[in-house]
This record gives structure tokens, sequence and C-alpha cells, in this order.
């Protein structure tokens, strides 16, 4: 089980960007050998993590538009490509060659998408109003993951506004057990209570009237 992740790297949300990002997606983890394909999932991140999100100079360089095809090519060829897996290595000269390489985050989203769906993963938002231990995560994580049948990767949020407990999104279903959400229906519940009392108050009046 994988009861916590907290990896929320960018992706585009043009619809068309995805959806070709999906291709590629697709046709990279079937290049993969075999039924694992989890390691070729990993290394990808590790890709994006090392050369992109911990390395912004680096990326405005490759991508900014500075390079012409030709120098781009060479840098990858020079600097990044030697310490990729050939597979990956192929696949960045592939994106690379039809000018897709500025999609490499959003084909990485889908990858782990494709991936997790495979391996029977499920990524459940989890919101808390202060960080919880591992152990709590853990609990949390198989209790989730026995409700929906499968392994809970847990995305981790915090929002000290809950006050207490616990928001727990999986897919377009939200449990939110805060402690905000049942101090706002306390206070709904009293105020409908309190409006019935006048209201029936008003129509004894009415009738004694």
């Amino acid at each position: 089980m994988s009861d916590a992740t907290t990896d929320h790297r960018s992706a585009s949300d043009d619809p068309s960007e995805v959806a070709v990002a999906k291709v590629y997606a697709e046709a990279f983890l079937d290049a993969v050998a075999g039924d694992d394909k989890q390691w070729a999932v990993d290394e990808l991140n590790d890709f994006v993590e090392a050369f992109f999100d911990q390395n912004p100079e680096f990326e405005s360089l490759l991508l900014g538009g500075g390079l012409s095809d030709e120098e781009r090519s060479a840098l990858l060829e020079r600097a990044v490509l030697p310490r990729l897996s050939q597979l990956l290595a192929n696949f960045v000269r592939v994106l690379d060659g039809r000018d897709r390489l500025g999609l490499i985050r959003t084909v990485a989203a889908e990858v782990t998408a494709i991936g997790d769906q495979l391996a029977g993963r499920t990524h459940v938002r989890l919101v808390s109003a202060q960080p919880l231990a591992e152990d709590q995560l853990a609990a949390i994580g198989e209790r989730v993951g026995s409700a929906i049948g499968g392994t809970a990767v847990l995305d981790t949020e915090v929002d000290p506004a809950l006050v207490g407990g616990l928001v727990i999104q999986v897919g377009d279903t939200v449990y939110d057990a805060s402690i905000r959400t049942r101090l706002r229906q306390l206070r709904t519940s009293l105020r409908e209570r309190a409006s019935h009392e006048i209201q029936s108050g008003r129509d004894f009046l009415g009738s004694e009237g």
C-alpha cells in the first residue's frame, strides 16, 4: 500500500493537450516489456523532477525558445539522455523530435494515472486541519482502500480552517467530516429550529385572534 503522496506536478488543463499527452503516455507504457510498468512510471517522474522541477533554469534554457531545434537536441544528447534508460531516452527523443517536449509534465501525469489504473490504485484527496503522522495516514489509507476495493494513494493537504476532522475526496464524491462543516450544520439546524418555533408561535397567536 502506498499511503500518502504530496506530489502535485503541474499539468496542462487544456483538453486538447491532455488528449495528445494521453496518446504519448499510452505509447510509452505499451513499449515497456513485461507486466511491471511501475519502474518506467517512476523513472519518467524522476526525470521530470530532476531536470525540470528542481532545475527551472535548465528547463527555461531547454524550452524557452532560445535554442534552435538542433541545439536543443544536442544539449539533450550531451547532458540528459546518457543518464536515462534506453526506453526513456528514446521516448524523450520522440517528444523532442515532434516538438512535444513542453508537454512532458502532462505526459508524466497521464503515465502516472494509467499506471495507477493498471495497478488498481486510486488517488484520494485528504484534507486535514494539521499534518497527520505516518501511522495515522497508514490507517486512513487502509480504511479507504478497503472501502473502495483497491489501494488508496493519499494526496494530502493541510487546511487549518477545518479546525479538526477530515475531508476525503474520491473522484467526484466528497466525504466531509470536518469540525467546520459540523459547526455549520449545527448552526443551520439551530436556525431552522428557531425559525420553526417562531413560525409556530405566530400561527398560535394568529389562531387566538
